[in-house]
């Protein structure tokens, strides 16, 4: 992942590879009779060849940079802000085609224990193992995210309330039934979920389902932990 201290390397090497193209673009201006002159062609080729290398080198930084805005650095997963407006797209999707959309709202149980019982290094290695849970139980077309230190967020698009449960709940099994190992550290842990969904309508946001899958994860979170809630 590009770091962000690296950014002016690559524009270095951008600048440094734009100077062959500027400049035999400039000897090309200046000749006056390029059609009996053989250096223009090689001019010619030049300018162009290095017009596509400096071409390529910034695409491919800018979807370095891209990359970085969007992703989360441990888990690489969504962060909050890309999943609001990859879920809103989907949402307005929804809208278009009077379809339902899910929104799963997932916490780590007493998270905070694993980093004071055992290192935050297991801590790290426990979101990275749930991020691969997750994402292995969701189709293409849903996104995952991690909305903010041990939640994870989802968006399953065309999904009724039911079926996003039944998502939800067997992402908890496999995260109960998993054993976390970091070195010679290992932990068990849990997780509590809350699920809505609803029918997409122009009176309705993805913010109103967030607020919605929140509530009913504190609803499980009262009721005992580990376990998902759904009205």
């Amino acid at each position: 992942m590009l770091k962000e201290s690296d950014s002016w390397k690559y524009f270095l090497w951008a600048f440094l590879f734009g100077l062959p193209p500027l400049l035999s673009g400039s000897l090309i201006a200046m000749n006056t009779n390029p059609d009996e002159d053989p250096i223009f062609v090689l001019l010619l080729v030049n300018y162009v060849f290095w017009l596509v290398l400096w071409t390529w080198i910034i695409g491919r930084h800018s979807i370095s940079l891209q990359h970085d805005v969007e992703k989360d650095s441990l888990t690489i997963l969504y962060n909050q802000n890309a999943f609001y407006q990859k879920a809103d797209y989907h949402f307005q999707m929804g809208v278009r085609y009077r379809d339902e959309l899910a929104i799963v709202m997932m916490d780590i149980d007493n998270f905070k224990s694993v980093n004071d019982t055992h290192s935050h290094l297991l801590g790290s290695a426990v979101l990275k193992q749930i991020a691969e849970i997750i994402s292995s139980n969701l189709r293409e077309t849903d996104i995952v995210a991690r909305f903010g230190g041990d939640e994870f967020i989802l968006c399953l698009p065309r999904t009724s309330l039911h079926d996003a449960y039944m998502v939800a709940n067997r992402i908890r099994q496999r995260i109960e039934d998993t054993n976390f190992v970091y070195k010679k550290s290992s932990t068990h842990i849990t997780i509590s979920a809350g699920v809505a969904s609803m029918n997409c309508t122009y009176q309705e946001n993805i913010e109103l389902l967030v607020e919605q899958a929140d509530e009913n994860l504190y609803k499980a979170k009262k009721l005992g932990r580990n376990q998902v809630y759904k009205i």
